[in-house]
């Protein structure tokens, strides 16, 4: 039962940095649908924002230079922001999946531990019910109370 959480935390660290890069390449995809609607509007992306390089260095991506129209050209940059909504998805999937397994599995043991304790009070009912039907102990294979 241990394990199934730690699996779980697992998954759910998996979710959350998974959600980091599709938010990031949304934010590209963006820029670049932007830079096609407004001609005139020159918007840069801060690479520091998104903790891919130092505080100390100053790396911005403008939609007026070369490298960015040529990222935006790319089909890489519309795969990989596939790949990783699809990976997101996935691990989301993942979560519930482990969420709805918890679930049934405390509910499993709840109905188990009552089964349980239902299980002693029968048997305890029943010992009483023989011990009160031969109260003389004259059966053998019964024990007598002392």
């Amino acid at each position: 039962m241990f394990l199934a959480y730690l699996f779980f935390l697992v998954w759910l660290g998996v979710t959350a940095f998974t959600s980091l890069p599709v938010f990031m390449y949304f934010n590209v995809w963006s820029m670049c649908q932007n830079t096609s609607l407004v001609e005139g509007a020159n918007l840069c992306l801060d690479l520091r924002q998104f903790g891919a390089v130092t505080i100390s260095e100053e790396r911005k991506v403008c939609t007026g230079s070369e490298k960015f129209l040529k990222m935006c050209d790319s089909n890489e940059l519309d795969l990989t922001f596939h790949l990783f909504v699809c990976a997101l998805a996935g691990a989301g999937a993942a979560v519930i999946a482990m969420v709805h397994f918890l679930m049934a599995l405390a509910a499993n043991w709840g109905y188990l531990k009552d089964a349980s304790r239902m299980q002693n009070y029968k048997n305890l009912s029943s010992v009483s019910q023989d011990e009160k039907s031969d109260p003389l102990c004259l059966n053998t294979f019964s024990s007598c109370p002392s």
